[in-house]
């Protein structure tokens, strides 16, 4: 169990990240869709009239076949015709009707989605394991680990920030391999813009949130790019940013780093980069304020602390 550290060392406003692209599609629930075609009726007396003022705002043409469609919840609305018809019928509150969302037409949806989604520790858990063990190619994100602690929590905090959704899921010689749906890949790269190569970097919320946000973040690197060893706990990637980031996200822990070290490894003779935590007060400290999901190592760092005493 990771220890309880002061509530007000980790308390911060959290921010909104208001995120959703344009060209999302939407599906509400049935009541809203019944109030819109009452208005509709109220307003313009047939469907037929309203479309000619709906089509000329789109400049597009819709049909009363697709608007029936959209009215009985059959198929998903486009943002630019929601937009013109909650300015017509000037709609409030909208966001609370949505039942799903996509990116696209042949997209997997997002069911009850989180339309505002805010710069959480869940959120900053999931971005540091996608830099680590993960990626986003195609705006397709994918996750790889062997562990199933690690596997279950990205689930469990990718659904408590986006909503519910299909996760694929399929095992390679011992490893677990976590594959979501385009929605997320397109959410998660208006947050941050690449999750790959040298380019990827920690994401601006993480850096300038509160401690806990932070601590989820390198939490999650270090599951993934960790190794707990008897004097040290070493991080090596070949990310040179990320890596140059961590030293001074771990100050705010008061968690001082040796120097970056870097070696090439492999056929292709990659260059790494390194990073060490050493000493008793330390590891204490890492242990008390970030500490490890993964089970493995957060036993080996649990037995190092112990035999401190």
């Amino acid at each position: 169990m990771r220890p309880i550290v002061a509530l007000e060392e980790f308390t911060k406003e959290e921010n909104l990240i208001n995120i959703y692209p344009k060209n999302f599609y939407y599906l509400f629930n049935q009541d809203f869709l019944d109030k819109i075609n009452s208005l509709i009726k109220l307003k313009f007396g047939n469907n037929k009239t309203f479309l000619r003022a709906l089509n000329k705002k789109i400049k597009q043409q819709t049909s009363n076949r697709i608007l029936t469609k959209y009215l009985n919840s059959e198929i998903y609305v486009p943002y630019i015709t929601l937009k013109e018809i909650k300015d017509i019928f000037s709609l409030g509150d909208f966001e609370s009707n949505i039942i799903a969302v996509k990116s696209a037409k042949s997209s997997l949806p997002i069911f009850n989605p989180i339309i505002n989604i805010k710069a959480t520790p869940g959120l900053a858990n999931i971005i540091g394991h996608l830099l680590g063990d993960g990626g986003i190619c195609k705006n397709k994100p994918y996750y790889f680990n062997k562990n199933l602690d690690l596997i279950n929590n990205l689930k469990k905090n990718c659904y408590k920030t986006f909503g519910v959704f299909k996760i694929d899921e399929s095992i390679d010689e011992g490893v677990i391999c976590l594959r979501l749906p385009v929605v997320i890949g397109r959410l998660l790269n208006e947050i941050n813009n690449t999750y790959s190569g040298a380019n990827s970097n920690i994401p601006a919320f993480v850096l300038k949130g509160g401690r806990e946000i932070k601590a989820a973040f390198i939490r999650a690197i270090f599951d993934d790019e960790s190794s707990v060893l008897n004097s040290s706990i070493t991080v090596e990637m070949t990310n040179k940013k990320i890596i140059s980031n961590l030293p001074s996200l771990l100050r705010l822990f008061n968690i001082e780093i040796n120097n970056i070290s870097t070696r090439k490894r492999g056929i292709n003779r990659r260059r790494t980069y390194i990073i060490r935590i050493s000493g008793e007060q330390d590891f204490i400290k890492f242990f008390h304020y970030i500490n490890f999901d993964h089970p493995i190592k957060r036993k080996l760092l649990t037995e190092k602390i112990r035999s401190y005493k």
